[in-house]
């Protein structure tokens, strides 16, 4: 099942417009990927020629987007931290 996605008009301030060697599906998919916890913000922000978390979050809120949870794999390493601090 597709998720919708209306990213018409979404541009970013450094660049006037996402990756132009990606189709408009590409730079849906990285966005909803990112928005899945899927990929993290350096990779999404290399890959659509942006240059800061302000610009791709305002994608994210204009696109409609949630924004991203954290993978699971990270989220258990940080528990797995906060169980390896010592009490006081």
């Amino acid at each position: 099942m597709a998720i919708p996605v209306n990213l018409q008009g979404v541009a970013t301030p450094h660049s006037g417009k996402f990756n132009e060697q990606l189709s408009d599906f590409d730079n849906k998919q990285l966005l909803l990927a990112f928005s899945l916890g899927c990929h993290n913000s350096d990779f999404i922000k290399a890959t659509l020629g942006i240059e800061s978390d302000e610009q791709l979050f305002l994608l994210m809120a204009k696109a409609g987007l949630q924004m991203p949870v954290l993978p699971l794999n990270m989220t258990l390493a940080m528990v797995a931290e906060l169980h390896a601090l010592p009490c006081q």
